[in-house]
């Protein structure tokens, strides 16, 4: 089975996030499964990896971190790691940061192979966008949005946080785009397994829209699941 989740937003260390990590570790289908956390986004702060800690060995998981900031060994180290895992999980922070530091590891190579592989690949804001072909984000230092270059194993655009009003602008940034975009609010997750996609509701109030442009003009419209490439293909016949 090759399985990516990723999470639109949401406070993990408030438990906000739970059911949606309750269904990670479902697709896993092992009673400990490793779990290894990412915290790169965040300079690997502390904190972060003791939230991950505590929600995912609440949930039976035997948790590690892989802290990239100060890691004393190789790529090929990197990759014996993560493929050593059953779930990995990227977390949230500064997309800028955290890829530049990948690319002296070559995490992407590595996290490529994990999911070729069947590991439950994963993440949350950042380490939801990742995996498409290129994405929505702010810049570290809060001053406005741009587009990143991520793996590509996912051919959409994804735009988090869209229930946050500072967010919206995922709109406008998918005018003149060619990919699907999907928008995805807090509390909310896009799964794909085998190449199905559907929405995950983390809470009933929150959501996730299709985003197509249409000579110009952007069409959103309410999304649960399907291919978005064939859906977005529907929205401009």
């Amino acid at each position: 089975m090759k399985a990516i989740v990723g999470i639109g937003g949401g406070e993990l260390g408030l438990g906000e996030t739970r059911p949606l990590d309750e269904y990670i570790v479902s697709l896993c289908k092992k009673e400990h499964p490793k779990a290894l956390f990412l915290p790169t986004a965040t300079h690997d702060s502390e904190s972060y990896i003791a939230v991950f800690n505590d929600m995912y060995r609440s949930l039976g998981c035997d948790t590690s971190a892989l802290r990239l900031w100060s890691f004393a060994g190789t790529a090929a180290d990197v990759r014996e790691l993560i493929l050593y895992s059953d779930i990995v999980y990227i977390g949230g922070g500064c997309m800028e940061a955290m890829l530049q530091i990948w690319e002296k590891y070559k995490v992407q190579d590595a996290l490529a192979e994990a999911y070729e592989r069947g590991i439950i690949c994963c993440g949350l804001s950042a380490g939801c966008i990742c995996w498409t072909d290129h994405s929505y984000c702010d810049y570290d230092d809060g001053h406005g949005f741009f587009s990143a270059q991520c793996m590509g194993i996912l051919p959409i655009i994804i735009g988090p946080h869209y229930s946050q009003q500072d967010w919206k602008g995922f709109d406008d940034f998918m005018k003149g785009q060619t990919l699907p975009g999907l928008a995805i609010d807090t509390n909310t997750a896009l799964s794909v397994i085998d190449g199905e996609y559907r929405i995950i509701h983390g809470q009933e109030d929150k959501a996730a829209w299709l985003l197509a442009d249409c000579g110009g003009t952007v069409v959103k419209v309410p999304y649960e699941g399907g291919d978005p490439q064939e859906l977005m293909a529907q929205m401009l016949a």
